[in-house]
C-alpha cells in the first residue's frame, strides 16, 4: 500500500518566504529543494487539530491529513475528456477533494499515462484544470520549480484559469505534480495536486505535495 500524507503546514519561518527563493520566469526553472523550508524551522501546526482519512481505489491507496474543520471526498474514478487536439481519446483520473468553508481547497488525482501525448492540453478554464502527467502537458505553466518529494520527484507550478459566463473571471491555480517512484497501478504515474481558483496558496500547496508518502 502507498501511503499518501497531505500536510497542509501554513507557515514558513517568521517571514512567511516562499519554499523557493527566488521567482522563475515563464520559461526558466529554478531547481530547488522545496523540503529545505522544512529544514529551516518552518511550522508544523496545523490550526485546528488534524485527522487523518484513508482513501483507497485500484490505482492509489492513501491516507489524508487534514485540519479537523474540512472534509475529504472518496476517491472517485471519473472519465476525462481528450485533453489535447490529437489525443487518441478519453483517459481518467481517481480524485479526491478537500473541502472547507463551502469550497474546494484542494484536488489530489492520480492521472492515467494516457492522459498524456506529448503536447500541451488545452488552455484551462469552463471547470478544465488539466489532468497532468507531466511538465509538457501543461499549457503555459509559469514560475516552475522542481523538488524533491518522499513519493519522487515533483514539479511545482502556476497557471492561469478562466470562468466566462456573461463575463469572464481569471485566477492563478497553484499546481503540483509528484512523479511516482513506485506506482500502486503503473499506468497511473502521476500525482497531480492543485487548487481550483487559488483557493490556497501556492506556499500551502507545496506543503501538500511535499509530505506526501
Amino acid at each position: 500500500m502507498t501511503l499518501l500524507l497531505l500536510s497542509p503546514l501554513l507557515a514558513c519561518g517568521s517571514s512567511g518566504r516562499s519554499l523557493t527563493d527566488g521567482t522563475a520566469t515563464d520559461s526558466s526553472e529554478t531547481n530547488a529543494d522545496a523540503a529545505s523550508c522544512i529544514q529551516e524551522g518552518c511550522s508544523d501546526t496545523i490550526e485546528p487539530d488534524p485527522v487523518n482519512t484513508a482513501l483507497k481505489s485500484s490505482h492509489l491507496a492513501i491516507v489524508l491529513k487534514h485540519p479537523e474543520n474540512t472534509k475529504v471526498s472518496e476517491l472517485e474514478h471519473q472519465t476525462i475528456k481528450a485533453q489535447t487536439t490529437t489525443a487518441g481519446g478519453d483517459c481518467s483520473v481517481d480524485r479526491a477533494e478537500v473541502t472547507g468553508k463551502g469550497r474546494t481547497l484542494v484536488v489530489v488525482q492520480v492521472v492515467a499515462a494516457a492522459c498524456s501525448n506529448g503536447q500541451p492540453h488545452f488552455k484551462p478554464g469552463n471547470g478544465r484544470h488539466g489532468a497532468y502527467v507531466t511538465l509538457a502537458d501543461a499549457s503555459h505553466p509559469t514560475k516552475v520549480t522542481r523538488a524533491s518529494a518522499a513519493l519522487g520527484p515533483a514539479v511545482f507550478f502556476e497557471q492561469a484559469y478562466f470562468e466566462c459566463t456573461n463575463s469572464c473571471r481569471q485566477w492563478t491555480e497553484p499546481v503540483g505534480l509528484v512523479t511516482l517512484d513506485h506506482p500502486t497501478d503503473p499506468a497511473y504515474p502521476t500525482v497531480m495536486a492543485y487548487s481550483p481558483t487559488g483557493n490556497v496558496s501556492r506556499n500551502e500547496l507545496q506543503r501538500y505535495a511535499i509530505h506526501l508518502h
